[in-house]
Order: structure tokens, then C-alpha cells, then sequence
């Protein structure tokens, strides 16, 4: 028998079962037609097991949703209870020492224009200054001694010229 010898005697039994030759094509063996409306059976049943869990998620669903509202709706309207409670001063050490370091925004460089050395400082580092305050007074010997001499030198033009006035 050839392969196609097979396909021959089986489309012969089934028309031998049905009675006639169908134009539709061959008919099915019985045991294979009772398996196909088995399944298509089958294939129903799942659908509307998955089409009745569907609308059983969607019902709670929705009855979650309205519940949500109704309660959302209530707490809403309901007024709003504030405790309030009285401050008063916490007991203990009030100070609270913590490390820290600060930077200045602005620098400003001080260069001397005299020779000399600090007699008394005013302000210490960070305290608070203002414009025109003096910081520091500086002992300068060298400066009183040519002050001292520029006097000196001015006097003796003073008497200078008093002398030449006397003369004239």
C-alpha cells in the first residue's frame, strides 16, 4: 500500500458510515467527531467559567469603588479634630553646644604703612564691626621721631621768620 492508499480507504469508510458522499468533504470517524464536540464543549465551559470570573472581579470591584466614595464622602463632611497643647519651656540646660566652622563673605587685606608694632587691639576675630571703628592702634617710634623732628624743624621756620620780620 502507498501513502496515499490510506487517506483513500479512510475517506471510503466514512462514507460508508454517513450513507452517502457529502459535497462538504469527508465525514469524521464517530470517535473522532464525540472528541471535537468534547472539546468544543470544553472550550464553551472555560469561556463562560472566564466570562463569570470577569464579571464577579468587576462587580467587587465596582461595589469597593462605590463603598470608597460613601466613605471618602463622610470623612469629608465630618469636621476636623485639632488637639491643641499649651508650650512651655523645655526643662533643663537650654544651650546646645554643636562643632561648627564659619567663613567670612567678605576678606579685606590690612597692609601697614609704617613701621612699627600693635599697642592695643579693639576688636578680637569674628566680632562684629562697623564702618569707621578703629581695630587696632599701632606704636610706631620711628614715626613719633620724625614727627617730633618735622615740630622742631617747624618751630625754627617760625623763629626764622619772626627774626627776618624784626630785621626788615
Amino acid at each position: 500500500m502507498q501513502p496515499h492508499d490510506h487517506a483513500a480507504q479512510w475517506c471510503e469508510a466514512g462514507e460508508q458510515a454517513s450513507g452517502s458522499s457529502s459535497s462538504t468533504g469527508p465525514s469524521l470517524p464517530p470517535e473522532r467527531e464525540r472528541m471535537d464536540r468534547r472539546m468544543k464543549r470544553m472550550a464553551v465551559t472555560v469561556f463562560l467559567a472566564f466570562l463569570v470570573a470577569f464579571f464577579a472581579v468587576e462587580a467587587s470591584r465596582l461595589a469597593s469603588s462605590r463603598s470608597l466614595a460613601a466613605t471618602t464622602a463622610t470623612l469629608a463632611a465630618a469636621p476636623v479634630v485639632v488637639e491643641a497643647v499649651p508650650v512651655l519651656p523645655a526643662a533643663g540646660d537650654p544651650s546646645l553646644t554643636l562643632p561648627g566652622e564659619t567663613h567670612a563673605w567678605y576678606e579685606s587685606t590690612i597692609y601697614a604703612r609704617v613701621t612699627g608694632y600693635v599697642k592695643k587691639w579693639n576688636v578680637d576675630i569674628g566680632d562684629h564691626v562697623s564702618n569707621g571703628q578703629i581695630l587696632a592702634e599701632i606704636e610706631t617710634p620711628e614715626l613719633d621721631a620724625q614727627f617730633v623732628a618735622a615740630q622742631a624743624k617747624f618751630k625754627a621756620a617760625q623763629a626764622d621768620v619772626q627774626v627776618r620780620e624784626a630785621e626788615a
